[in-house]
């Protein structure tokens, strides 16, 4: 669940210009090399904090850590030597707190400059996760070569789904006008290609 807040048209004190890189993504024939075996995850499924507020905006940060190796992230939803679980209701300023907390370096993107990080960080392999329709944060973790957005759903865990671009903006902003986070740090590297839950290009 996603506490509604004031969502600024500019990028956060401190965050860098993007760098594009124009259809750098169309150079990996192999995309879905990006994607994570079904099995991880589905360890990632939304749970209730004790006043039963949902934790989506960890679960798709911890699927990121895991994608990417940062056990930081990847332990959000659990204790650990990181810290204690961050289960319930999320909005930047705790995500900010919590990263800084636990070491965790993040882009954390409100408003208009959003899609440019989320298309860049795609382009490099890293999975992004995004306001997605009313009050709810997934994660998107790829593109395909046709340029639809490749979704996963917290509620959903074992679930990828595609959608157009004009339709992947409409619901990423339509609540708030958009929010992205992403960890920072190197891309990560391709995972062996393992997905058959998801088919090719037609």
């Amino acid at each position: 669940m996603i506490r509604p807040v004031v969502v600024a048209a500019a990028l956060l004190a401190g965050l860098p210009a993007v760098e594009r890189q124009a259809g750098s993504w169309y150079s990996y024939p192999v995309y879905m090399t990006f994607l994570m075996p079904e099995g991880q995850f589905a360890r990632f499924k939304n749970r209730p904090s004790a006043s039963g507020e949902g934790s989506c905006v960890q679960a798709s940060i911890a699927c990121q850590g895991a994608h990417a190796g940062v056990p930081a992230a990847e332990f959000l939803l659990e204790n650990s030597p990181y810290g204690p679980a961050e289960l319930g209701g999320s909005w930047p300023e705790r995500v900010e707190r919590y990263a800084q907390s636990r070491g965790m370096a993040i882009y954390n993107v409100e408003g208009t400059p959003t899609i440019d990080y989320i298309d860049w960080a795609l382009e490099r392999g890293c999975y992004v996760s995004i306001t997605y329709g009313q009050a709810h944060m997934i994660n998107t973790v790829g593109r395909k070569p046709s340029g639809e957005y490749i979704l996963w759903d917290n509620n959903f865990p074992t679930e990828l789904r595609t959608v157009d671009r004009s339709t992947f903006l409409q619901e990423h902003r339509s609540y708030g006008g958009g929010w992205c986070v992403i960890l920072r740090g190197p891309a990560p590297p391709p995972w062996q290609r393992a997905p058959s839950y998801i088919g090719p290009d037609q």
